[in-house]
């Protein structure tokens, strides 16, 4: 088996923990964006609001 390249990464090369722990913050990040579009206020426009969202999904994914 080949060495991934230097950046690069396999799910081979991570531990069950690491991969689990990735799993949860996208699910978690997914739930919590949704949430967040959904309880911003109405006044906001809708683009405000998915920017929010979507910053919410970087922050717990990222």
């Amino acid at each position: 088996m080949s060495q991934p390249a230097a950046g690069e990464s396999t799910t081979e090369s991570l531990d069950r923990g690491t991969v689990r722990r990735q799993w949860i913050g996208v699910a978690l990040g997914s739930v919590l964006a949704v949430v967040a579009y959904l309880l911003l206020p109405d006044g906001l426009s809708p683009e405000g609001r998915v920017t929010a969202a979507i910053a919410v999904l970087m922050a717990v994914c990222g």
